[in-house]
């Protein structure tokens, strides 16, 4: 996989200033995050709402700060953000020092561990104001209890819709309700992109996406 330029400017800021505390200076901490995102789409895998990678992530160094980090946990989100990934638990990167490596070499397992994710955006009821909080990336919208977003209004179907992030911005896509799904007012058949503020209307049921 190559890194988008865009992408690897977002993982240069985000690892400013902490190659030394986490590695003893003797790797290069960009290299190692550009490492976690290869391994994530190397694992990547597709279920009903689209691609998903691990979100656990095993770093094995032979120098360094046995530690977890933030600024690589946000590289991972980051990244899933930027290729419309799935994170089914929050990013987890976990350094371990291996007295058993080699100076300068790096080993990296990945898993998929199951957890509550935080908010990255809500549906506000255009009736009551109610916010529903979105907490999955290619989350699935619909009645069906096993959805991410359960939306309880017989005119929304089990499965409606799909909702992700991806370059930068937010889309929606219809997966063949019933009653069908808008945009301010407007029906969509096609990935849609949308944006804090729209109208998103699922058969009957109308809210407000908020993503501040």
């Amino acid at each position: 996989m190559a890194i988008a330029r865009s992408l690897e400017r977002k993982i240069e800021r985000l690892v400013e200033g902490v190659g030394a505390r986490l590695f003893g200076g003797g790797l290069d901490v960009l290299e190692v995050a550009s490492r976690i995102v290869r391994e994530a789409d190397l694992n990547v895998t597709h279920d009903a709402v689209g691609p998903v990678v691990p979100n656990h992530f095993d770093v094995f160094v032979a120098d360094g700060e046995a530690s977890t980090s933030a600024q690589l946990n946000e590289v991972v989100e980051e990244a899933a953000r930027e290729n419309g990934w799935r994170l089914k638990g929050p990013a987890d990167v976990v350094i371990i020092v291996d007295s058993n490596m080699s100076a300068g070499s790096v080993a990296i397992e990945s898993t998929t561990v199951p957890g509550h994710r935080a908010a990255w955006a809500y549906l506000e009821s255009a009736r009551d104001q109610r916010r529903i909080p979105i907490r999955m990336n290619r989350a699935l919208i619909g009645r069906s209890r096993s959805a991410d977003v359960v939306l309880a209004d017989l005119e929304v179907s089990r499965g409606q819709a799909i909702l992700w992030t991806e370059q930068g911005a937010v889309w929606l896509y219809d997966i063949g309700s019933a009653n069908g799904t808008a945009v301010n007012g407007r029906p969509i058949t096609d990935a849609t992109r949308i944006a804090d503020g729209d109208l998103l209307t699922f058969g009957l049921a109308s809210f407000r996406l908020r993503t501040t």
